[in-house]
């Protein structure tokens, strides 16, 4: 667990939410001298602030239904308007803590944020590691988004503190909002209301059944929701400890981001964590030595046994394949292109036709396992370890390699098929260093796990990127100043990842091995951020 502490003000606590953009500039003064106090106290803490939206985005939120995405004519005029009170507000708040003496550096989620159905997918974390590696504090908010499959939507302030705990796991989430906690009902509605001072996994279906609403005009979701997705992160990471308070009395934030005692409801995780661990491992070069492609091998295959014509090889193919190999191309361009011909090629096949043709492709490359990985993923089965392969395109071969040495999941770009005949598209993910890392991401995103229990074996740039992408932070490199084509076949340091599997709390561990493009591990410590 880092030193990262995050606190969130709820947009009921910096605006009057019944009266459309009217800040509470007396509460917010008092909020900012009060995490000032927190950092002189506190030297080394490290906070990451956001902010709900209140009356000010919630308003043209509701009106124009952004959060349903492009619904109507008028939808791009809600997106615009919602954006722009959300980034006002934020404007407000920053300009009072600057005021107060509290250096803040404002993140517009907006101007990063891809989703998909809601669901934050892409995020540059990097300003923000900077930012906080320096002993500022940036602030973010709830904000209107693009979403890949609705248009756009709108994602809260929790969904954020979602994606970011997952690559920054901060100890402790602070959600200072109205009221002292989670009643058992509305405390401003019935006087007999009772707080509920912990919410774990003993009681957690209990609470959902009581909770209601919140008050005024949201449109995130509610306090249902909030509660929900904080659960959803602590039941991934027991460490954590997310804390619901009230921050109408004056000095209770300052007590709450000391660790001091405060009245208010913890959601924690009782027990051990039920969230499996990860291993992800790339094919090319990390299963199957360096020097093997089992795409390429395929291909070769489909082209002896005629099932891909020598004039689509000469043509379509080849010249792509050629300057993948001679580094004349940009890979992932290279890797688009070589996948997408690929189908084109197979058009009106028969998808049997093409399984069986990997078959024999499988039983040429098998000589080319790497027997160190195999005995890790069998260690890492042994201890309940998820296996995912990034199969690197084509997925026919992939999933054969997967099913081959025991994965649970392959990722990656295949033939689309219908009625047992390959329709000449793609489906799937390309594994580019873009693809690898949606991959990961949405593992992450699904709440599966986090980077504490997730291990990636990697042996190149690409793979390189998808970390960086996904926010991974720690490296474990063999030492490259006697190589930068070093082999996967040490068993030195295999030896050492099993041992860290065998440990209770599994690091932010990034292996990136075998050849760099020639990139120095200095460099690559440089690269991280």
């Amino acid at each position: 667990m880092s030193d990262i502490i995050f606190v969130k003000l709820g947009g009921s606590v910096i605006t009057d939410k019944r009266k459309r953009e009217t800040v509470r500039e007396k509460k917010i003064r008092r909020i900012a001298r009060e995490i000032k106090a927190a950092k002189k106290k506190k030297k080394n803490l490290k906070i990451i602030l956001g902010h709900g939206g209140g009356s000010f985005p919630h308003y043209p939120a509701k009106k124009y239904r952004v959060k349903e995405g492009i619904v109507s004519k008028d939808s791009w005029r809600g997106f615009a308007e919602t954006r722009a009170a959300a980034s006002k507000l934020n404007q407000i708040v920053t300009d009072i803590f600057l005021e107060e003496g509290v250096n803040v550096v404002s993140f517009q989620p907006s101007s990063s944020v891809i989703s998909d159905n809601g669901k934050i997918v892409h995020m540059d974390v990097r300003q923000i590691k900077f930012l906080i590696d320096n002993q500022q504090i940036p602030v973010t908010y709830g904000d209107a988004v693009l979403d890949q499959q609705k248009g756009c939507t709108i994602i809260s302030t929790e969904d954020i503190f979602v994606y970011l705990s997952k690559l920054f796991l901060p100890k402790k989430i602070i959600l200072a909002g109205e009221v002292e906690g989670v009643y058992t009902s509305d405390p401003l509605k019935k006087k007999n209301a009772e707080i509920i001072p912990e919410i774990s996994n003993k009681n957690i279906d209990d609470v959902k059944k009581m909770l209601g609403g919140s008050h005024g005009t949201d449109v995130t979701g509610g306090m249902v929701s909030k509660i929900m997705k904080s659960y959803d992160l602590v039941r991934v990471n027991p460490q954590l400890k997310i804390q619901l308070i009230s921050v109408n009395k004056k000095g209770r934030l300052e007590k709450a981001i000391l660790g001091k005692k405060v009245k208010g409801t913890i959601v924690r995780y009782i027990g051990k964590s039920p969230i499996p661990k990860y291993l992800f491992l790339d094919v090319n070069g990390v299963i199957v030595k360096q020097g093997v492609k089992p795409w390429f091998e395929l291909l070769k295959d489909l082209v002896k046994d005629k099932l891909i014509s020598k004039e689509d090889w000469k043509e379509k193919l080849f010249p792509y394949v050629e300057m993948y190999f001679k580094r004349k191309m940009n890979r992932d361009e290279a890797v688009k292109l070589i996948t997408t011909n690929y189908a084109e090629a197979l058009k009106g096949k028969s998808y049997e036709s093409i399984i069986n043709a990997a078959k024999k492709t499988l039983r040429k490359i098998r000589k080319a396992y790497n027997p160190y990985i195999l005995k890790l993923i069998e260690h890492a089965t042994e201890k309940g370890w998820k296996v995912i392969l990034m199969s690197g395109n084509f997925r026919e071969i992939g999933e054969l390699i997967g099913k081959d040495v025991g994965a649970d999941v392959v990722f990656g770009a295949g033939l689309e098929e219908w009625n047992g005949i390959i329709t000449g598209k793609v489906t799937g993910d390309f594994m580019t260093a873009s693809g690898k890392a949606l991959s990961l991401q949405r593992v992450l995103n699904r709440g599966e796990t986090i980077k504490e229990k997730t291990i990636y074996i990697g042996d190149d740039y690409g793979d390189w990127k998808a970390m960086q992408h996904c926010g991974f932070n720690i490296i474990y490199q063999p030492d490259l100043s006697k190589s930068d084509k070093l082999t996967l076949e040490e068993r030195e340091w295999i030896d050492e990842i099993m041992d860290v599997m065998r440990t209770k709390s599994i690091p932010n561990l990034v292996i990136a091995t075998g050849s760099m493009e020639s990139i120095r591990l200095e460099s690559l410590l440089d690269r991280i951020f």
